[in-house]
C-alpha cells in the first residue's frame, strides 16, 4: 500500500438522516488505486463499512495482479526450445 485517503463530510449539515459519508482511497503499488463511498447515519457506521469493503478490495486487486504476474512469468519460461539453446 502506497498511500491511504479517508475523505469525512455530512452531506446535509444539521437536518439528519443519512447524510454521512465516508470516502476511502487506497493507491496501491504501480499505479492501481480502489476507492470505496458510503453513506450512513452514523459517521462510525459509514467508516467501518467503507474500510471494509476498502479492505477486499484492495485484495482482490493485489492477487489478481500476483496471478497475472505468475502468468507472464509461466509464459516466459516455456521458451521456444529453438532459443533456449542460444
Amino acid at each position: 500500500v502506497f498511500a491511504v485517503d479517508v475523505f469525512l463530510s455530512d452531506i446535509n449539515g444539521p437536518r439528519g438522516g443519512n447524510d454521512k459519508r465516508a470516502l476511502i482511497c487506497v493507491q496501491l503499488a504501480g499505479r492501481h488505486s480502489v476507492k470505496v463511498e458510503r453513506t450512513h447515519a452514523d459517521l462510525y457506521s459509514a467508516v467501518s463499512s467503507a474500510a471494509r469493503q476498502v479492505r477486499g478490495a484492495a485484495k482482490r486487486s493485489l492477487r489478481k495482479r500476483a496471478r497475472l504476474e505468475k502468468a507472464m512469468l509461466r509464459e516466459l519460461r516455456q521458451c521456444p526450445a529453438d532459443l533456449q539453446t542460444s
